[in-house]
């Protein structure tokens, strides 16, 4: 028995091409949303750093050893030192407790201060995407107890249990 072939290509015929049309319908959606979450995973990871900076910030003001101005400098280099722009950063020291006085090196004991830095979101974007949250800026805030002129006990001998 011989055995014949109809067509030359398995291919041929009216299902040619559609995995090309699928590819090209499938791959702007898929482009699309691993674009979306590449900048949100940045996103949150410049929202880490911030709040970290910001902490430090507040460990600073805590101590009463540095000015508004040095404590502002600290953060700053914190988010130079993690690779952010700050281009447009505002960094702020309030005294929660006194509002009349905002500098921690006359801070009264327990005072709370709060530290707050802000960033444009377009200076850490890896993809540059129009805002689809509405916000054009990273906002990381903490607060922080002055721990100025607290005395600090040192029991002379070893406790023994």
């Amino acid at each position: 028995m011989k055995l014949t072939r109809t067509s030359a290509h398995p291919c041929s015929g009216p299902k040619r091409g559609v995995a090309a049309v699928e590819l090209a319908i499938a791959l702007p959606l898929l482009l699309t949303l691993l674009l979306g979450v590449w900048d949100m995973g940045r996103l949150i990871d410049v929202t880490q750093i911030l709040n970290n900076a910001t902490r430090e910030g507040g460990r600073r003001a805590s101590t009463g050893q540095d000015s508004v101005a040095q404590i502002q400098q600290a953060v700053l280099d914190y988010l130079i030192q993690a690779k952010l722009k700050t281009d447009g950063a505002i960094v702020t020291v309030t005294n929660l407790t006194n509002a009349a006085n905002s500098d921690p090196t006359t801070a009264d004991q327990l005072d709370q201060f709060e530290i707050t830095a802000t960033l444009p979101s377009n200076n850490v974007r890896w993809v540059a995407m129009n805002n689809l949250l509405g916000s054009n800026t990273l906002k990381a805030t903490c607060r922080w107890s002055s721990m100025r002129d607290i005395p600090l006990i040192v029991p002379t001998s070893i406790p023994i249990n």
